[in-house]
């Protein structure tokens, strides 16, 4: 059995590298076969990917220690699409119900072989230098090569969601995605992206806004997003506002507000807009409304509206 000390030397060392140790590195501190069959036996270390193992308790979720595994062992790869874009922390949009979505990653090699990786999605696309970053120890694509390959790759909603996001954390502005897009108009499905550019917002705050706000979009309403309104206890925001017919929409996430202080922080703020010469109708809308029942969604703040004009 492995000492104690020899044990946690070992956590250290894999902690140092991206919470994880590479067999190889394992055999120069002196790890056998048996040596390393007693970490996996007794110690609750695993294999998040072949040829590497992680302690227990290792740092980062266990996708991204198998991700940086991965990575280190095929350093001609680079993580990608919405695996990138979470790197960069933009959010991405997650339906409910939607199956989790594999590791992406690209091979920009010219060469004809297919990589394949369980679990992972390999992309066989070109690369410049100038589009590969480092994120939280992971070689990935930098974040414009990332938002554009979203927009490329990814259904409408989602892809806007994910500009939204990059553009509301001020990570990026909408003049250098356009110049990036239009830098690589050549490429298959750029004019599409570029297109997108006109639908996104910075002001959303959330994938649930950018969907709410499309769903309208779509129905040809165009509320004003996070719009500051004046109360009596000074200004607030609403989500979306109709300015001319004094609607407020909210959308709530799926986090609950069953707690005392959240009930009375909500109850406060719905009397609150209430009381706003601004505000005629306040409609409130859960992440469910949005995403499972659309259609009702649209129709109420549709009869809302009629009965405001």
């Amino acid at each position: 059995m492995l000492a104690d000390m020899n044990e946690q030397e070992l956590r250290r060392h894999a902690a140092r590298h991206g919470g994880y140790l590479t067999i190889p590195a394992a055999r120069e501190l002196g790890c056998g076969d048996r040596q390393i069959a007693v970490l996996l036996r007794e110690y609750g270390w695993t294999r998040p990917q072949i040829g590497a193992l992680a302690p227990p308790g290792s740092l980062g979720d266990p996708a991204l220690v198998r991700l940086r595994a991965v990575l280190e062992q095929r350093p001609h790869l680079v993580a990608s699409h919405r695996t990138a874009a979470a790197l960069h922390g933009v959010s991405m949009l997650f339906r409910p119900g939607e199956a989790e979505r594999l590791v992406e990653l690209t091979d920009p090699r010219t060469i004809r072989a297919r990589t394949r990786i369980q679990g992972m999605q390999v992309h066989r696309l070109p690369l410049v230098r100038n589009e590969i970053a480092v994120r939280q120890g992971v070689r990935c694509t930098a974040l414009l090569r990332t938002l554009a390959d979203v927009s490329r790759s990814e259904p409408r909603n989602a892809a806007v969601a994910a500009l939204d996001s990059a553009l509301n954390l001020g990570l990026c502005a909408i003049e250098e995605l356009r110049g990036h897009l239009v830098a690589a108009s050549g490429r298959h499905g750029s004019a599409a992206a570029l297109s997108l550019l006109d639908l996104a917002d910075g002001r959303s705050e959330s994938p649930l806004e950018t969907e709410a706000r499309l769903l309208m979009h779509d129905a040809g309403w165009h509320p004003r997003p996070q719009a500051e309104v004046a109360t009596a206890r000074g200004p607030r925001r609403v989500d979306f506002l109709f300015d001319a017919e004094g609607l407020a929409v909210e959308t709530d996430g799926a986090e609950h507000h069953a707690s005392a202080d959240g009930q009375r922080r909500d109850l406060r703020r719905f009397n609150d807009l209430a009381g706003c010469p601004q505000v005629r109708a306040v409609l409130r809308f859960s992440w469910q409304d949005i995403f499972l029942r659309p259609d009702l969604f649209l129709r109420e703040v549709g009869e809302k509206l009629a009965l405001l004009a």
